[in-house]
């Protein structure tokens, strides 16, 4: 169409009154469009159209976008164009920028403001960072794109900046699709600064970056609907003051982030990454670097169900005085499976992952290591649990620490710290891990603890009055320990291995190696019932004094089965002045400080053992050498089914034909060599 033929003005205002007439040309024709759809149902559907852009300003009258050679075609009127062509257009744009300038009113037709999307419609730019779709939110006031309805839309390979409103670059009630796509520099007066979907979202190849919302999800934002993020990066986006969801705040809906995804240096109050209270799944992708003033640097789980899958959360923080949850604060339910937790960093409690209840976290085949807190003092340096239900399988709690000052802190839990929760550990190792106070590997109070076939190593807890280098129970609790293993940990006062103040069990426990000033073995001061079975507590040393290296009690605990031997000093001290241990028989003592006086003891008797190795299973053993006196001197009754390592119980280890259990936590298996047959 001929611009100047249909409107020969002849004066400076006729460009105004030109725009002013095709504004409401447009929005009558597309309500009359609107109207006649409505009395008339459309009963084929227009074949597809293509639709090329040869301008670059924002004029809505410049519809004529058909043939090979289109004539005046703006992105503007392609939109309009489309929406007159009852199918599903595609709108193909060249390199360069187009700018928006039409002063929003608010109407939904995209005469003025943004561009309004109301059919199905496909946009294929020349590039991601070579066709620029500019809302020039300053003058423009409103989005870039807003998607209505059920229509299925699809951008490629192009940018969309600067947009602004109550929400910011793009409004989603549709089904859209993002390939290839740059979403950068928008901004939300609300929520979504990038962008706000309620329906369906899917990105791939593209990225989200420095966008800001004030409400919330400065890059994204979804009350509902789902979405599939793939190979795609949220970076640099902010959800200002103590909002939530940096990159994405998911208050409902259904989330899934897929292969290679990044979520990086984005900032919030609260979620500095991402903030979730609906389902969300993140698959082989990587969350860092992200910033939380208050709580979950990397995520925060309000409320719902989040799963991570061999993803890699690692390097965020949680910064202002009492922050907590470093790489993850959960109150939700988490699942992770392979993939770490790493390097992350609180100032009060969980510098990797922190939770209250009503939290479930469960860890599978995961590695939680080189988190810290901040401040003094401070509570779990890898986990903090306070009412929660935390489970960690085949995983690994390495290297983490709490901050503080060792003469005067109360920091407690280096690897984990769990209170008034319950904690499960099973086939999990806990290593070189670091506290002030209590704990070195795990402090624990006020719930269930139930360990099995897991490892306490080189933890350490340097405090002063410093208690349970590897494991502090703590009051209230109780304890069930099977198939594990402390050595070589450190207490800066009192039970390098094992302290504890509740009911406690352990069964197949090897306490080797271990350090402190006393009770470098174990310390039993707890109220409740507490018992030793087929276990070995061997060779822990104290670091100054004469105190007793092995085993140190203050209220009563049960023994049977088991070693007490090669410990600095004495091998047991009971500090109450009356007999607390109470031996139910066939134990055996390398001194007769342990009171072992029942059927079956043997005090003053060298168990021969060979030093701590590995002999099979996770966990160290030390095996009994040949000839050993605790070769099939155990008692049957009460003996576990397996030992240590899973090796069946009782073996008939002295051949005499009776099959008899060993006593300690490692059962003697028979070596049969076979005649060598030749001809």
């Amino acid at each position: 169409m001929n611009i100047q033929s249909e409107f020969p003005f002849q004066n400076p205002s006729d460009s105004k009154r030109r725009t002013l007439v095709l504004r409401i040309c447009a929005a009558i024709g597309l309500s009359l469009v609107v109207l006649l759809a409505s009395i008339f149902p459309q009963v084929t559907q227009a074949a597809p159209l293509l639709l090329i852009v040869d301008r670059f300003d924002d004029d809505p009258g410049a519809t004529a976008c058909t043939g090979i050679n289109p004539s005046d075609c703006s992105l503007r009127g392609a939109i309009i164009a489309a929406f007159n062509n009852p199918g599903t257009d595609t709108i193909t744009l060249q390199a360069g920028i187009y700018l928006l300038d039409e002063v929003g009113t608010g109407e939904n037709w995209t005469v003025d403001g943004d561009l309004d999307i109301n059919s199905n419609l496909i946009i294929n730019g020349a590039g991601q960072t070579k066709t620029i779709i500019d809302a020039n939110g300053a003058v423009t006031e409103e989005h870039v794109f807003h998607i209505f309805g059920s229509w299925t839309v699809e951008f490629t390979d192009l940018t969309i900046t600067h947009g602004s409103g109550n929400w910011g670059g793009i409004v989603n009630f549709g089904a859209l699709t993002l390939t290839n796509v740059t979403v950068d520099e928008n901004f939300a007066t609300l929520s979504g600064g990038g962008i706000y979907s309620s329906n369906s979202l899917t990105l791939v190849n593209s990225t989200v970056s420095n966008n800001e919302a004030t409400g919330g999800g400065g890059g994204l934002y979804v009350p509902s609907g789902t979405v599939t993020i793939t190979s795609s990066t949220f970076s640099g986006n902010t959800a200002t003051g103590t909002t939530q969801g940096g990159a994405m705040m998911l208050t409902g809906g259904t989330t899934t982030i897929n292969s290679g995804s990044q979520i990086a240096s984005n900032q919030a109050g609260v979620g500095g990454g991402i903030s979730s209270s609906g389902t969300l799944t993140v698959n082989d992708s990587s969350i860092y670097m992200n910033q939380a003033s208050i709580i979950g640097g990397g995520i925060y789980i309000g409320s719902g169900s989040t799963t991570l899958n061999n993803t890699s959360v690692s390097r965020n923080d949680s910064t202002g005085i009492g922050s907590s949850g470093g790489g993850i604060m959960v109150y939700g339910s988490l699942e992770i499976h392979g993939g770490e937790v790493a390097l992350n960093s609180a100032g009060y409690d969980g510098g990797g992952i922190s939770m209250y209840s009503p939290a479930t976290v469960n860890i599978y085949n995961a590695s939680i290591n080189d988190n810290h807190t901040t401040e003094d003092p401070s509570h779990g340096g890898g986990i903090h649990n306070t009412s929660g239900q935390l489970a960690l399988y085949d995983s690994i709690v390495r290297t983490n620490w709490v901050s503080g000052t060792p003469s005067t802190s109360n920091s407690d839990g280096g690897g984990i710290f769990s209170s008034s929760g319950d904690l499960t550990l099973t086939g999990s190792m806990i290593l070189e891990n670091y506290a002030i106070d209590t704990g070195g590997g795990v402090s624990f109070s006020s719930g269930t603890l139930n360990i099995t076939n897991s490892v306490f190593r080189t933890n350490e807890v340097v405090g002063p009055i410093g208690t349970g280098g590897g494991l502090y129970n703590g009051s209230g609790s109780t304890a069930v320990l099977r198939q594990v293993e402390f050595s070589d940990n450190t207490a800066g006062y009192t039970s390098g291995g094992v302290h504890n103040q509740a009911a406690i069990s352990l069964e197949n426990v090897t306490i080797s190696g271990n350090s402190a000033q006393y009770g470098s073995g174990m310390v039993n001061t707890g109220s409740g019932t507490a018992s030793i079975v087929n276990s070995t507590i061997f060779g822990n040393t104290v670091t100054s004094g004469v105190s007793s290296g092995g085993l140190v009690v203050y209220t009563d605990i049960t023994i049977q089965n088991t070693i007490v031997a090669g410990n600095a000093n004495d091998e047991c001290l009971d500090f109450s002045g009356t007999t607390h241990i109470l031996s139910a028989g066939n134990n055996l003592s390398s001194d007769n400080t342990c009171s072992f006086s029942a059927g079956g003891d043997q005090p003053n008797t060298d168990p021969l053992l060979a030093p701590l190795a590995y002999n099979g299973g996770l966990s160290k053993t030390h095996v009994l050498l040949p000839g050993s006196p605790a070769i099939d001197t155990g008692t049957n009754s009460g003996c576990p089914a397996v030992d240590q390592r899973g090796i069946n119980r009782p073996i008939d280890g002295d051949m005499n034909g009776t099959a008899t259990c060993d006593i300690g936590a490692v059962e003697v298996q028979l070596k049969i060599f076979l005649p060598l047959i030749s001809r």
